[in-house]
């Protein structure tokens, strides 16, 4: 396992710590298994890290679509997120057509700031135009679900059956 451990640290990647409950950068899991400073601050809970969704304050959602658009540290979390599964889907991006009904979906939608198009929902807050490009992606109120390869397989052998 890369970097050798020279602490009591348990992760064995970049990313998701649950015995320290945030989310690690490499350089922060690195620091956490060779330094014993660091190791100590995540273990007191004051080491640098991304706090879990669970610990980020919100507004409450009013549920109407017309409430306030998360805050920067929820945007960012839930960009980070997408940013991830965009990543671990290959980096994979919809059709045109796909992207163009999915845009037309939410410029209908009450959570769309048509402005900026930016979704004011709390579990996403992204721009929309990046979003919706890409497959891994969906709507946080199920308006357009993420596409998956298989699906996406199936769906196009289905299309070219006589």
């Amino acid at each position: 396992m890369w970097p050798p451990t020279l602490t009591d640290c348990e992760c064995t990647s970049p990313g998701w710590c649950e015995r320290h409950r945030c989310l690690k950068t490499a350089h922060f899991h690195r620091l956490c298994r060779r330094n014993e400073t660091y190791f100590q601050l995540y273990e007191r809970g004051e080491g640098p890290c991304l706090p879990s969704p669970d610990d980020v304050i919100v507004p409450a959602e009013s549920g109407d679509g017309d409430g306030e658009e998360p805050g920067l540290l929820r945007k960012a979390f839930n960009f980070g997120k997408a940013v991830v599964k965009h990543v671990a889907d290959g980096c994979e991006r919809v059709d045109d057509a796909t992207y163009a009904q999915r845009i037309a979906v939410c410029k209908d939608c009450p959570s769309c700031d048509l402005e900026r198009l930016v979704c004011k929902e709390q579990g996403c807050g992204c721009c929309l135009e990046t979003k919706a490009r890409w497959r891994s992606e969906d709507c946080p109120r199920g308006n357009w679900p993420a596409l998956d390869a298989k699906r996406e397989a199936a769906s196009a052998s289905h299309e070219s059956q006589p």
